[in-house]
Formats: structure tokens, C-alpha cells, sequence
């Protein structure tokens, strides 16, 4: 296999269609299928120590869902596989590339495919822009309208597809046509931090974090009714991060 081509775990718990959706993207050429896994456990193993582009993700792992992978996949693109399609917008709404329905087709999988190399090498395109400050303005598409969102004033951003829902200090949420990757490449690296693969939050908002079981912590951010979710390992990435 060609070191130039991307590399993908599939997690799946049934064998036979594991075996399928491998020997597609196989007789696809263009991914490389570094792993499988079956289970939750086995997916993070790989991940960890394979570091794939993208993962495609069974949502119903025996047991478990497949979402609960999701905190341990912060650098990769999911392409979920299903037999429902009642969770397509969930999964969009963590930012999933794709949501793919059993039985795959040679088709369907290619324009997966295509979007995931069209979006990788968009990115590999695109200029690196200069690191914001929270007191620079940004004039951009709010909802249905153009206006000036100022860089301190956002509480927290939460993916919503190919878009974003930021939540301002004074409480107004807006929808933004700027994916969660073009917000983490520019804002002000020490005070704005993942806690989670879809929201990024303003660490001067945050109001504690409390322990909430073994793999999780709650995030308390001020103006917010619920806590937000964060898993240790984000947890271990921001305390490195904030030194």
C-alpha cells in the first residue's frame, strides 16, 4: 500500500459485513484499511495506535453505540454505517462526514470517498490564516444575515454540519457558515479549547469542571443551564494545552 493514501479503521461488529465494507474500499483503491475492530475497545486501540484519517463507524456495536467513540476520534473524520437511518441527524450534527445505510453500494461509498479527498485536499489548499485575538471583529454570515461577531464575546461553538452555533456572552446564538476546523486553526489557542470533537469553548467562561465518572468530566460554562461533556482524553489535551 501506497504511504500517500489515506488511512482507515472500520469498526463494525458483525463480521460478514465488516469483511464487505473492507473488501469495497479495498477494490476502491484510493483508502488504505489500516484496521478493524469490533467493539469500542478495540476501536480506541487502533485509533491510537494506527492515528487513521477517517474511521467508518458501525452507530450499534452489540451493546454499545458507536457515538461513544466519537470522543476518541478528534483528528478523524467518521463516515457512520448503519442499518437505520434515525440517526442521521445526530450524526451530522457531530460533525460527521457521511451517513451511509446497509447494504453499502460500490456508489454510494465512492462519493464518500470523493468527499473525504475533496475536503482533504481543500484543506492542504487553504492559506494559513493569522491567529485571531479576542479583540478582533469578524464580518460574517449570521443565520440569514451579514454581521460583525467579535472574537471575545463567544461563550461556546458547537458543530452543526458544514456550519457552526456559536453562543455569545449576552446569551444570543447564531448560526455561522464556518465549519469547527476554520474556527480551531484561528482563535486564540490558549483561550479557546476542545472539549469535545464537535464544541470548542472560552476557557475565561468556564466555571469549573467537576469529575463525573471514570471517562468523563462535566464542563460549567457560565450562561449555560446544562454542564458540557468532556472525556479524559480532552481532559489530558487541555491541561497540556494551558500548560
Amino acid at each position: 500500500m501506497s504511504e500517500s493514501l489515506l488511512r482507515a479503521v472500520v469498526v463494525e461488529d458483525e463480521r460478514l459485513q465488516r469483511t464487505e465494507l473492507v473488501s469495497l474500499l479495498k477494490a476502491d483503491g484510493r483508502i488504505q484499511v489500516v484496521a478493524e475492530a469490533e467493539s469500542i475497545e478495540s476501536a480506541i486501540i487502533a485509533i491510537r495506535q494506527f492515528v487513521p484519517h477517517v474511521v467508518f463507524l458501525d452507530i450499534q456495536l452489540g451493546g454499545d453505540s458507536g457515538f461513544a467513540l466519537l470522543d476518541h476520534c478528534a483528528d478523524q473524520e467518521i463516515v457512520f454505517v448503519t442499518a437505520h437511518d434515525n440517526h442521521a441527524v445526530r450524526a451530522f450534527a457531530v460533525n460527521a462526514l457521511d451517513y451511509l445505510l446497509k447494504p453499502v453500494s460500490p456508489d454510494r461509498l465512492r462519493e464518500s470517498i470523493d468527499r473525504l479527498l475533496a475536503d482533504q485536499a481543500e484543506a492542504r489548499r487553504q492559506p494559513r490564516e493569522e491567529p485571531l485575538s479576542d479583540r478582533d471583529r469578524l464580518f460574517l454570515r449570521l443565520d440569514d444575515r451579514w454581521g460583525f461577531l467579535r472574537v471575545g464575546d463567544i461563550a461556546v461553538i458547537q458543530a452543526e454540519g458544514n456550519h457552526s452555533r456559536v453562543r455569545m456572552l449576552n446569551g444570543e446564538i447564531v448560526l455561522v457558515h464556518k465549519g469547527l476546523r476554520e474556527w480551531q486553526e484561528r482563535l486564540p489557542p490558549r483561550q479557546f479549547v476542545r472539549v469535545h470533537r464537535s464544541t470548542i469553548v472560552n476557557v475565561e467562561q468556564v466555571s469549573r469542571v467537576d469529575e463525573w465518572s471514570h471517562y468523563a468530566y462535566q464542563v460549567h460554562v457560565r450562561g449555560l443551564n446544562e454542564p458540557l461533556v468532556m472525556s479524559r482524553r480532552y481532559a489530558a489535551r487541555l491541561k497540556e494545552w494551558l500548560g
